[in-house]
């Protein structure tokens, strides 16, 4: 029995036909090489820290019953790329000083974040694609830590119940 389940990949996680990762809340897993989807889905409770890129070539990545923290915080600048929305569930970490950014290259897709998007530190980018934000209002936005629309691409943001009025856009001043 394993008491501290931190689990550290010091290679690229790949998920392959149909494979499901699932990580239980209080579990830690840390993959340094990033993440390839090619036919699976992440149904995560704990936190998964990827400090490589994000690569989904299928349909959408996160279990919508994930509730855990899914945290980008490379040491270099990191992308999210492939041809399909990764479909974010739980809570989007920002952490990477460097940025993230939703690919720089054609191949890529309009991503959605259908929980909470929390930034620590560094930017997230767009390059020509949309993100879709949910009406929790982004955390932790500050000059050093915001949302970067540097093309004609909308940040989309789901409005909020009726009960309340006001809906707020991370921005740098």
């Amino acid at each position: 029995i394993l008491l501290l389940m931190v689990f550290p990949g010091f290679a690229q996680l790949t998920l392959e036909s149909s494979a499901n990762l699932i990580v239980e809340s209080g579990s830690t897993v840390i993959v340094t090489g990033g993440i390839v989807n090619n036919s699976g889905t992440i149904d995560n409770k704990g936190t998964i820290e990827n400090k490589g890129d994000l690569v989904n070539n299928t349909s959408t990545l996160f279990a919508t019953t994930s509730t855990g923290t899914f945290k980008f915080n490379g040491t270099t600048a990191q992308e999210i790329t492939g041809n399909f929305d990764a479909g974010f569930y739980g809570i989007t970490e920002i952490d990477n000083t460097n940025g993230l950014s939703i690919t720089t290259t054609s191949t890529g897709a309009d991503q959605t974040i259908n929980g909470e998007l929390k930034f620590t530190s560094g930017t997230l980018t767009f390059n020509g694609f949309n993100l879709t934000i949910d009406s929790t209002d982004p955390t932790g936005t500050r000059p050093y830590a915001y949302v970067v629309t540097n093309s004609t691409r909308p940040l989309k943001r789901n409005v909020p119940p009726v009960s309340r009025t006001d809906t707020t856009f991370p921005r740098h001043t």
